[in-house]
């Protein structure tokens, strides 16, 4: 029986040595070739930060419901937590959470500057302002804390339209 299982380990360790020791070295790639693939490969995890024109995109509608954000003021409430939703949307389809450093560049993995230049959030949106930050239904732009590649927190001002007090809505981390 220990034969057996030296025999296994041996085998196995065998297989990956050759697996390892045949893959391309990162020097083996000519510099053209490094370079288009750098310029070529986008991770779900450091999205682009512009958006590609929108002939690029793929010739999908954005998702019916993000079409719909804002548009119900009883809702204003839950408007942090469908804005999770899409984003959750994004992590499944890609692995991860976007990054960004601001709500625009957060925003703009949804519009299309991710791997796959698909479309889930409109480029053309009445609650987009004139930086292209997505504002809460009183006028404040959303803020995303970013946790983890798996963990995103996304803030409402509420109703007092300051950060960070008793009325602010969360959804993500805190919230769960």
């Amino acid at each position: 029986m220990k034969r057996w299982i030296a025999l296994a380990l041996l085998v196995t360790f065998a297989l990956a040595a050759w697996w390892i020791f045949r893959l391309p070295e990162s020097g083996s790639l000519s510099p053209s070739a490094q370079e288009q693939t750098q310029a070529t490969a986008i991770s779900p995890a450091r999205p682009a930060l512009e958006l590609p024109p929108p002939d690029a995109l793929q010739q999908v509608e954005s998702h019916p419901m993000a079409v719909a954000f804002g548009e119900d003021p009883a809702q204003a409430t839950r408007e942090p937590h469908q804005l999770l939703e899409f984003y959750q949307l994004y992590r499944e389809r890609f692995g991860s959470y976007p990054t960004g450093e601001d709500n625009p560049q957060m925003l703009r993995a949804l519009m299309g500057a991710n791997p796959e230049r698909l479309p889930i959030f409109p480029r053309e949106h009445p609650r987009l302002n004139s930086e292209g930050a997505l504002l809460d239904a009183w006028g404040t732009p959303f803020h995303f804390h970013l946790l983890s590649s798996q963990h995103l927190e996304i803030i409402s001002a509420g109703p007092d339209r300051d950060l960070f007090t008793e009325d602010d809505i969360v959804a993500g981390h805190r919230s769960d």
